[in-house]
């Protein structure tokens, strides 16, 4: 009996785990928060100097995050590209580290406002 309970909470808890993924992200709860609109800037900021391109951030559409030490933020942006003055805004996801020191772990431009795939970190 009681190891029939220890498999039932081990398949319990390893469905969650796959279902969630290992970190469990959830929504950010609103696209105000100053903190995380400075994370969306810092990751524009940190594109724009690795690229040719310069894009001006405009608003976070929307994001999702992780809890504990680091956390790993994954963003919406929408930015402008000034170097294409004709084009509007598009969108971009950003994945963030945040812990101690702020980290870019990826910038891409997205088409359309999909769901979310699941991240290898």
């Amino acid at each position: 009996m009681r190891s029939g309970c220890v498999m039932a909470l081990l398949a319990l808890f390893l469905s969650h785990v796959y279902s969630q993924g290992l970190y469990g992200f959830a929504p950010i709860p609103s696209t105000h928060y100053p903190y995380v609109i400075e994370f969306a800037k810092f990751a524009v900021s940190e594109y724009n100097k690795k690229t040719t391109d310069k894009l001006a951030f405009e608003r976070l559409v929307k994001g999702k995050y992780t809890s504990g030490t680091p956390i790993y933020y994954v963003l919406v942006i929408a930015a402008k590209n000034e170097s294409l003055p004709n084009i509007p805004s598009s969108n971009y996801e950003a994945t963030l580290t945040v812990g101690p020191i702020k980290t870019l772990d990826s910038f891409r431009k997205i088409y359309g406002l999909h769901a979310y795939p699941p991240i290898k970190i």
